[in-house]
């Protein structure tokens, strides 16, 4: 981000427990219906959407540590936070339909080896304020809590800076469809909108792969964090062409496709994913690493087999390959 003399607004990450992807649910003809989606038409028409962002671990009980990538990727978050005197905290928002909702304070940071809340002020406005809300099956309870934060989000504009605000969920709903359609993988349930608002930018549909593990490097960029003291390693191949690393979803939006080829690492409840823009490999994780594992694997040509039906895996050998092999770290 270009250098600023006012410090970075804050950040607030609302991570449903559940997100349905607008255009993949039925809005139906009755007034009631639209009126439940209308929370989400106003985020299309001042949001930056992403609509080809994937939960990265879709798994029952997903922790915040674990969607935003696993403790270690936190811990070397919340140690550039500290050292950049920022601090977190966690709120649990508790939906109800029959009044207001409630929010849960939590001042735990988002793993237990590290607590990112040393302030001893608790009415001051974090820097990052990561929100968990139940409900999200529900479209009513949904538009409840988006109405719920987004009227929260307002007003902390009228007193102080506004905070930069990004709401997405752990996981989307499962489809009820016909056995001969089942697959590896059921892509409504990886596949979740995301949104990211005010950026003083206009609205736009980016369709760049990205994912959760995505959001610490978005959320440092937006914070100004400075860079990491002992960052991981670069890949040994610098000219491969699959690029794992996560990246800031403000970069992502100003790429084309072509230019940057990625490849997600997806955690599924007895599966792991691999996705690149092209393809879609599914693995059971009670495959054995060796020659037959492609006998047990899914490979979906994308975006052409939108509802991973069409298994090419047999086609595709070659290609199924250099993913599995891209995805393998090199021998010590």
């Amino acid at each position: 981000m270009a250098h600023s003399d006012h410090p970075p607004a804050p950040v607030w990450l609302l991570l449903l427990d559940c997100c349905p992807f607008p255009a993949m649910e039925n809005q139906g003809t009755a007034t009631a219906d639209r009126t439940d989606w209308h929370p989400f038409d106003d985020l299309d028409a001042e949001a930056l959407f992403f609509e080809q962002y994937y939960s990265q671990h879709p798994t029952p009980d997903c922790s915040v540590t674990e969607y935003l990538g696993g403790p270690e990727a936190c811990r070397r978050f919340l140690a550039r936070m500290q050292a950049a005197g920022k601090y977190c905290r966690h709120a649990k928002l508790a939906p109800t339909l029959t009044g207001p909702s409630e929010f849960t304070v939590s001042r735990s940071g988002l793993c237990n080896d590290l607590s990112s809340d040393t302030n001893e002020n608790s009415d001051s406005i974090p820097d990052l304020l990561v929100i968990t809300a139940t409900g999200g099956e529900s479209f009513e309870t949904l538009t409840t809590v988006l109405q719920r934060v987004r009227s929260l989000h307002t007003s902390c504009g009228e007193s102080a800076q506004q905070p930069i605000l990004i709401i997405t969920g752990f996981k989307g709903l499962s489809r009820n469809l016909p056995q001969h359609f089942a697959a590896a993988c059921c892509e409504t349930e990886i596949r979740v909108p995301l949104w990211i608002l005010p950026l003083n930018r206009r609205n736009a549909r980016v369709q760049m792969l990205c994912g959760s593990n995505d959001l610490l490097p978005t959320i440092s960029e937006l914070l100004a964090l400075p860079t990491e003291p002992d960052p991981p390693a670069p890949p040994q191949d610098p000219t491969a062409t699959l690029l794992l690393t996560p990246l800031s979803l403000l970069l992502i939006s100003q790429q084309h496709p072509e230019s940057l080829q990625r490849m997600l690492t997806i955690s599924g409840d007895g599966w792991t994913g691999l996705r690149t823009q092209q393809y879609f490999l599914v693995r059971p994780d009670s495959c054995q690493s060796g020659e037959q594992d492609l006998e047990n694997c899914s490979l979906y040509q994308k975006p052409d087999d939108f509802w991973n039906v069409n298994n090419s895996i047999s086609a595709c050998e070659e290609i199924a390959r250099a993913m599995l092999d891209a995805a393998t770290p090199p021998p010590a």
